[in-house]
């Protein structure tokens, strides 16, 4: 039982710095805050992530509103593979290439077509690179 308790009591032999105290050579400001396991890769992957999410969410947002009382008539595991679809989608295409797109005239023939090519790249009836090629034509064609 003591052994128990001098452990607890037991001093870290590295005692982390409080806050204010200065945590070594060469560490930027930003450096601070940061954990040191988490790698600029890492970092850029997950900047990467939210922007492909924040672009797919305003392109949902967009379809949803132009297909209106449409909307209701897709199933959560449509909405959820439409979301899959248009995220790949961003990242196979060029930036400037996805903010020309017109998703707010989609109509809902468009978007279950969309949604059928990505149920056939999950299942493996499609490669994907091609089923992405066409689901950008086809989102392509509407802004014309």
């Amino acid at each position: 039982m003591t052994k128990y308790i001098k452990l607890l009591i037991t001093p870290h032999p590295d005692p982390l710095p409080q806050r204010g105290e200065d945590k070594g050579e060469g560490e930027t400001k930003g450096e601070k805050n940061m954990p040191k396991d988490i790698t600029d890769e890492e970092v850029g992957m997950r900047s990467f992530q939210l922007r492909k999410g924040r672009a797919v969410e305003r392109a949902i947002e967009k379809i949803r509103q132009n297909l209106g009382t449409h909307w209701i008539k897709l199933s959560l595991h449509d909405i959820e593979m439409l979301q899959w679809v248009l995220g790949e989608v961003w990242a196979f295409i060029a930036r400037a290439n996805w903010d020309n797109l017109a998703f707010s005239s989609t109509t809902l023939e468009e978007t279950k077509k969309i949604i059928q090519i990505g149920n056939e790249i999950i299942n493996h009836e499609r490669i994907g690179s091609t089923g992405l090629d066409e689901v950008y034509k086809i989102i392509k064609k509407i802004q014309t």
